[in-house]
């Protein structure tokens, strides 16, 4: 019997590692310092909305939580510093 489900078929769509990592460095260091260098995000994260998650990001000698939102399928993000 042949499965016609396409959830079975196609894995499921990942966020950007590198580019999730470069725009939670830029909500907390500014646009001209998006190095991903002292950023933590959660690896695989499905770009499904509704999706939530939290990175750390060092600055200087503290550490920021930004909160994370995937808004639509294409993995487009919200990203604060506040809940």
């Amino acid at each position: 019997m042949l499965n016609t489900d396409t959830e079975a078929t196609y894995p499921p769509r990942l966020l950007d590692q590198e580019a999730v990592e470069r725009q939670a460095a830029g909500t907390v260091r500014g646009p001209m310092k998006m190095s991903r260098d002292g950023v933590e995000c959660p690896t695989a994260i499905e770009a499904e909305e509704g999706n939530q998650f939290d990175c750390r990001v060092w600055q200087d000698s503290t550490t920021k939580t930004v909160y994370v939102k995937v808004i639509d399928a294409q993995g487009r993000l919200s990203m604060s510093t506040t809940p």
